[in-house]
């Protein structure tokens, strides 16, 4: 038979083990509630929260909102995130002196453009240097664009900045909603062509 201080001691080791068991089965626990609670508020699904944080020109940023702006066309009207809405929009980051994929990339939308009757899509052209006067960039429209796009210089670079594009002849697409579908950095060409016409006739 086991002496009295030896049921003690079995029976303090016991307790002990109950203890870091059941420690154990509450950090396990509280690991779980972190990590659904995390979830739940989108900090690893990129739930609402996450995809209404900054915005950069990887695709990251797809399928958050692209930022508020405010900028002031060549017609002198105020362009915003919000006047484009109600179709789909591109927003395009070119230059006319140093972009030279711009103006011919512009050909080759302006032609998807005329090909679905200019009311599918909308397009803001966001010339990155100030020097241009507003009568450049209506000529530069009228040469490789359409009439009805919209060109607008970006005072400061302000929201080539806010974006980070990397280069020139960066495209965001975006949503009826603002929501950003689609993120190019690479020359604007018959791919490009062919995804954006992927995206706007369904």
């Amino acid at each position: 038979m086991m002496g009295s201080n030896a049921l003690v001691r079995q029976a303090a080791r016991r307790r002990r083990r109950r203890i870091t068991i059941a420690a154990a089965a509450t950090a396990a626990a509280a690991v779980v509630l972190v990590i659904v609670l995390l979830a739940v508020t989108g900090g690893l699904t990129g739930g609402e929260d996450a995809r209404s944080g900054s915005v950069d020109s990887t695709e990251a940023s797809i399928g958050r909102q692209f930022p508020d702006f405010t900028l002031t066309s060549a017609n002198g009207e105020q362009v915003t995130k919000a006047s484009l809405t109600g179709k789909k929009s591109i927003i395009w980051f070119v230059d006319q002196w140093t972009c030279g994929s711009c103006a011919p990339g512009a050909v080759q939308v302006g032609k998807l453009d005329d090909e679905t009757g200019g009311k599918v899509f909308n397009v803001l052209l966001v010339f990155v240097t100030g020097s241009q006067q507003p009568s450049d960039l209506i000529s530069w429209r009228d040469q490789y664009a359409r009439s009805d796009w919209v060109v607008a210089s970006d005072a400061g670079n302000q929201l080539a900045n806010a974006v980070q594009i990397p280069c020139l002849d960066s495209k965001f697409l975006l949503n009826e909603d603002g929501t950003i579908l689609n993120i190019d950095t690479q020359v604007t060409d018959t791919r490009y062509v062919s995804m954006l016409r992927s995206e706007v006739e369904h």
